[in-house]
Protein backbone atom coordinates (compact mmCIF):
# COMPACT_ATOMS: atom_id res chain seq x y z
CA UNK A 1 0.00 0.00 0.00
CA UNK A 2 1.26 3.46 -0.85
CA UNK A 3 0.39 6.13 1.71
CA UNK A 4 -1.76 9.11 0.75
CA UNK A 5 1.08 11.40 1.81
CA UNK A 6 3.50 9.65 -0.53
CA UNK A 7 0.97 9.89 -3.36
CA UNK A 8 0.68 13.63 -2.85
CA UNK A 9 4.46 13.99 -2.68
CA UNK A 10 5.02 12.15 -5.97
CA UNK A 11 2.10 13.97 -7.62
CA UNK A 12 3.60 17.35 -6.68
CA UNK A 13 7.03 16.34 -7.99
CA UNK A 14 5.63 15.14 -11.34
CA UNK A 15 3.47 18.30 -11.60
CA UNK A 16 6.56 20.49 -11.17
CA UNK A 17 8.33 18.38 -13.81
CA UNK A 18 5.38 18.89 -16.16
CA UNK A 19 5.44 22.65 -15.54
CA UNK A 20 9.15 22.79 -16.37
CA UNK A 21 8.59 20.85 -19.60
CA UNK A 22 5.69 23.11 -20.54
CA UNK A 23 7.84 26.19 -19.97
CA UNK A 24 10.48 24.63 -22.23
CA UNK A 25 7.75 24.00 -24.87
CA UNK A 26 8.23 20.25 -24.61
CA UNK A 27 4.52 19.69 -24.82
CA UNK A 28 4.30 15.91 -25.21
CA UNK A 29 6.35 15.31 -22.08
CA UNK A 30 4.36 17.94 -20.16
CA UNK A 31 1.08 16.32 -21.24
CA UNK A 32 2.19 12.89 -20.11
CA UNK A 33 3.59 13.96 -16.73
CA UNK A 34 0.64 16.21 -15.91
CA UNK A 35 -1.73 13.30 -16.52
CA UNK A 36 0.38 11.08 -14.27
CA UNK A 37 0.34 13.75 -11.55
CA UNK A 38 -3.45 14.05 -11.78
CA UNK A 39 -3.85 10.30 -11.45
CA UNK A 40 -1.77 10.22 -8.26
CA UNK A 41 -3.58 13.26 -6.84
CA UNK A 42 -6.95 11.60 -7.47
CA UNK A 43 -5.82 8.45 -5.70
CA UNK A 44 -4.72 10.55 -2.73
CA UNK A 45 -8.13 12.22 -2.75
CA UNK A 46 -9.89 8.84 -2.82
CA UNK A 47 -7.91 7.88 0.30
CA UNK A 48 -9.10 11.06 2.00
CA UNK A 49 -12.71 10.55 0.95
CA UNK A 50 -12.79 6.92 2.07
CA UNK A 51 -10.61 7.61 5.14
CA UNK A 52 -7.95 5.16 4.00
CA UNK A 53 -4.33 5.48 5.17
CA UNK A 54 -3.13 4.60 1.66
CA UNK A 55 -4.07 3.33 -1.79
CA UNK A 56 -3.95 -0.42 -2.57
CA UNK A 57 -1.11 -1.73 -4.73
CA UNK A 58 -0.89 -5.51 -4.43
CA UNK A 59 -3.42 -8.05 -5.66
CA UNK A 60 -4.22 -8.94 -2.05
CA UNK A 61 -4.88 -5.31 -1.14
CA UNK A 62 -7.18 -4.91 -4.14
CA UNK A 63 -9.24 -7.96 -3.13
CA UNK A 64 -12.87 -6.87 -3.19
CA UNK A 65 -11.88 -3.47 -4.59
CA UNK A 66 -11.60 -4.29 -8.30
CA UNK A 67 -13.70 -1.27 -9.23
CA UNK A 68 -10.88 1.08 -8.25
CA UNK A 69 -8.11 -1.04 -9.73
CA UNK A 70 -7.89 1.32 -12.67
CA UNK A 71 -5.75 4.12 -14.04
CA UNK A 72 -8.57 5.73 -16.00
CA UNK A 73 -8.82 9.33 -14.78
CA UNK A 74 -12.55 9.50 -15.45
CA UNK A 75 -13.17 6.47 -13.26
CA UNK A 76 -10.85 7.68 -10.50
CA UNK A 77 -12.62 11.05 -10.50
CA UNK A 78 -15.90 9.21 -10.00
CA UNK A 79 -14.59 7.67 -6.76
CA UNK A 80 -12.88 10.83 -5.51
CA UNK A 81 -15.96 12.40 -3.95
CA UNK A 82 -15.36 15.67 -5.80
CA UNK A 83 -16.58 14.69 -9.27
CA UNK A 84 -19.54 17.10 -9.23
CA UNK A 85 -17.45 20.05 -8.14
CA UNK A 86 -14.66 19.37 -10.66
CA UNK A 87 -17.02 18.86 -13.58
CA UNK A 88 -19.07 21.93 -12.74
CA UNK A 89 -15.96 24.08 -12.58
CA UNK A 90 -13.80 22.55 -15.31
CA UNK A 91 -16.03 20.47 -17.61
CA UNK A 92 -15.82 22.92 -20.54
CA UNK A 93 -12.04 22.67 -20.37
CA UNK A 94 -11.78 18.88 -20.08
CA UNK A 95 -10.79 17.06 -23.29
CA UNK A 96 -11.82 13.50 -24.05
CA UNK A 97 -9.37 11.50 -21.97
CA UNK A 98 -7.58 8.26 -22.76
CA UNK A 99 -6.19 6.28 -19.81
CA UNK A 100 -2.64 7.34 -19.06
CA UNK A 101 -1.73 4.07 -17.38
CA UNK A 102 -3.61 0.85 -18.06
CA UNK A 103 -3.92 -2.20 -15.80
CA UNK A 104 -1.19 -4.83 -15.96
CA UNK A 105 0.40 -7.20 -13.51
CA UNK A 106 2.34 -4.29 -12.06
CA UNK A 107 1.32 -1.37 -14.27
CA UNK A 108 2.46 0.16 -17.49
CA UNK A 109 2.73 3.64 -18.80
CA UNK A 110 0.94 4.28 -22.07
CA UNK A 111 2.67 6.93 -24.14
CA UNK A 112 0.44 9.02 -26.35
CA UNK A 113 2.66 9.06 -29.45
CA UNK A 114 2.96 5.98 -31.65
CA UNK A 115 5.51 5.44 -34.40
CA UNK A 116 3.14 4.25 -37.09
CA UNK A 117 5.83 4.53 -39.77
CA UNK A 118 7.63 1.54 -38.22
CA UNK A 119 10.61 3.57 -37.01
CA UNK A 120 13.11 1.31 -35.29
CA UNK A 121 13.93 2.71 -31.88
CA UNK A 122 17.61 2.84 -30.99
CA UNK A 123 18.56 -0.45 -29.35
CA UNK A 124 21.96 1.01 -28.45
CA UNK A 125 20.30 3.88 -26.55
CA UNK A 126 18.15 1.43 -24.61
CA UNK A 127 21.13 -0.81 -23.88
CA UNK A 128 22.98 2.19 -22.46
CA UNK A 129 19.90 3.04 -20.37
CA UNK A 130 19.83 -0.54 -19.08
CA UNK A 131 23.47 -0.17 -18.01
CA UNK A 132 22.88 3.24 -16.44
CA UNK A 133 19.86 2.13 -14.43
CA UNK A 134 21.48 -1.16 -13.41
CA UNK A 135 24.44 0.74 -11.95
CA UNK A 136 22.05 2.78 -9.80
CA UNK A 137 19.31 0.30 -8.90
CA UNK A 138 20.48 -3.25 -9.58
CA UNK A 139 20.13 -5.95 -12.24
CA UNK A 140 17.12 -6.43 -14.49
CA UNK A 141 15.52 -9.84 -14.75
CA UNK A 142 14.02 -8.87 -18.11
CA UNK A 143 14.70 -5.93 -20.39
CA UNK A 144 13.29 -6.17 -23.89
CA UNK A 145 11.38 -4.59 -26.74
CA UNK A 146 8.15 -6.20 -27.92
CA UNK A 147 6.10 -5.36 -31.01
CA UNK A 148 2.49 -6.49 -30.66
CA UNK A 149 0.75 -7.92 -33.72
CA UNK A 150 -2.15 -5.53 -33.15
CA UNK A 151 0.22 -2.54 -33.10
CA UNK A 152 2.68 -3.02 -35.98
CA UNK A 153 5.53 -0.55 -36.13
CA UNK A 154 5.36 0.34 -32.42
CA UNK A 155 7.49 -1.01 -29.62
CA UNK A 156 6.67 -1.72 -25.98
CA UNK A 157 9.51 -1.75 -23.47
CA UNK A 158 8.88 -4.59 -21.00
CA UNK A 159 11.03 -4.85 -17.90
CA UNK A 160 11.22 -6.85 -14.70
CA UNK A 161 13.56 -6.43 -11.75
CA UNK A 162 13.49 -7.31 -8.04
CA UNK A 163 13.67 -3.61 -7.12
CA UNK A 164 10.56 -2.92 -9.21
CA UNK A 165 8.55 -5.32 -7.05
CA UNK A 166 8.42 -3.00 -4.05
CA UNK A 167 6.43 0.25 -3.91
CA UNK A 168 5.09 -0.29 -7.40
CA UNK A 169 3.93 3.22 -8.24
CA UNK A 170 7.04 4.77 -6.71
CA UNK A 171 9.31 2.27 -8.44
CA UNK A 172 7.59 2.73 -11.81
CA UNK A 173 7.78 6.50 -11.50
CA UNK A 174 11.48 6.35 -10.63
CA UNK A 175 12.18 3.93 -13.49
CA UNK A 176 10.47 6.20 -16.05
CA UNK A 177 12.45 9.17 -14.70
CA UNK A 178 15.78 7.31 -14.93
CA UNK A 179 14.93 5.96 -18.38
CA UNK A 180 14.04 9.41 -19.73
CA UNK A 181 17.21 10.89 -18.25
CA UNK A 182 19.29 8.26 -20.03
CA UNK A 183 17.68 8.07 -23.49
CA UNK A 184 16.21 11.56 -23.73
CA UNK A 185 12.61 12.61 -24.08
CA UNK A 186 12.51 12.20 -27.87
CA UNK A 187 13.61 8.55 -27.80
CA UNK A 188 11.31 7.93 -24.83
CA UNK A 189 8.34 9.13 -26.90
CA UNK A 190 9.24 6.65 -29.64
CA UNK A 191 8.12 3.87 -27.31
CA UNK A 192 4.46 2.90 -27.44
CA UNK A 193 4.41 2.04 -23.75
CA UNK A 194 6.56 0.95 -20.82
CA UNK A 195 5.39 -2.07 -18.86
CA UNK A 196 6.71 -3.85 -15.79
CA UNK A 197 5.98 -7.49 -15.01
CA UNK A 198 6.30 -9.26 -11.69
CA UNK A 199 8.48 -12.24 -10.87
CA UNK A 200 5.42 -14.51 -10.62
CA UNK A 201 4.24 -13.73 -14.17
CA UNK A 202 3.99 -17.06 -16.07
CA UNK A 203 5.17 -15.48 -19.33
CA UNK A 204 8.29 -14.15 -17.62
CA UNK A 205 9.03 -17.59 -16.20
CA UNK A 206 8.63 -19.06 -19.69
CA UNK A 207 11.05 -16.55 -21.19
CA UNK A 208 13.63 -17.18 -18.46
CA UNK A 209 13.41 -20.94 -18.96
CA UNK A 210 13.82 -20.59 -22.73
CA UNK A 211 16.55 -17.96 -22.87
CA UNK A 212 19.55 -16.82 -20.88
CA UNK A 213 20.59 -13.41 -22.11
CA UNK A 214 23.06 -11.22 -20.24
CA UNK A 215 23.57 -7.88 -21.96
CA UNK A 216 23.13 -9.63 -25.30
CA UNK A 217 20.52 -9.54 -28.02
CA UNK A 218 18.03 -12.27 -28.89
CA UNK A 219 15.48 -11.70 -31.65
CA UNK A 220 12.16 -13.55 -31.55
CA UNK A 221 9.67 -13.49 -34.39
CA UNK A 222 5.93 -14.27 -34.33
CA UNK A 223 5.31 -15.73 -30.89
CA UNK A 224 2.77 -15.52 -28.09
CA UNK A 225 3.92 -13.82 -24.91
CA UNK A 226 2.09 -12.20 -22.00
CA UNK A 227 -1.16 -13.42 -23.55
CA UNK A 228 -0.52 -11.35 -26.68
CA UNK A 229 0.46 -12.14 -30.23
CA UNK A 230 3.98 -10.73 -30.61
CA UNK A 231 5.17 -9.88 -34.11
CA UNK A 232 8.76 -9.16 -33.12
CA UNK A 233 10.83 -9.01 -29.94
CA UNK A 234 14.35 -7.93 -29.03
CA UNK A 235 15.53 -9.17 -25.64
CA UNK A 236 18.62 -7.54 -24.17
CA UNK A 237 18.44 -9.15 -20.75
CA UNK A 238 16.69 -12.32 -19.54
CA UNK A 239 18.32 -13.71 -16.43
CA UNK A 240 17.07 -14.97 -13.13
CA UNK A 241 17.90 -12.47 -10.38
CA UNK A 242 20.99 -12.96 -8.28
CA UNK A 243 20.72 -14.05 -4.68
CA UNK A 244 19.09 -11.67 -2.21
CA UNK A 245 22.46 -11.19 -0.54
CA UNK A 246 24.06 -9.97 -3.77
CA UNK A 247 21.08 -7.77 -4.52
CA UNK A 248 21.25 -6.21 -1.06
CA UNK A 249 24.93 -5.37 -1.59
CA UNK A 250 24.03 -3.46 -4.77
CA UNK A 251 21.19 -1.71 -2.95
CA UNK A 252 23.40 -0.75 -0.01
CA UNK A 253 26.09 0.57 -2.30
CA UNK A 254 23.50 2.84 -3.84
CA UNK A 255 22.32 4.19 -0.50
CA UNK A 256 18.92 2.42 -0.37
Amino acid sequence: MISSGELRKIAKARWLDAAALLKARRYDGAYYLSGYAIELALKARICRTLKWPGFPESAQEFKGLQSIKTHDLEMLLRFSGIEGRIKQKHLPELPTHRPLISPASHGHVNLRKETSDGYMISVNALRKAMHDITSQKGEFTLFGLFMRADAPGTWDLVVSAPWLENGKLRALSEFVHLLTDSIGEQTFKELSRVQTVGAANPALKKILSAFSVSDGEVRIKQSNMFGLEIEDAIILQAQKPKSKTAASVVSNNNGH
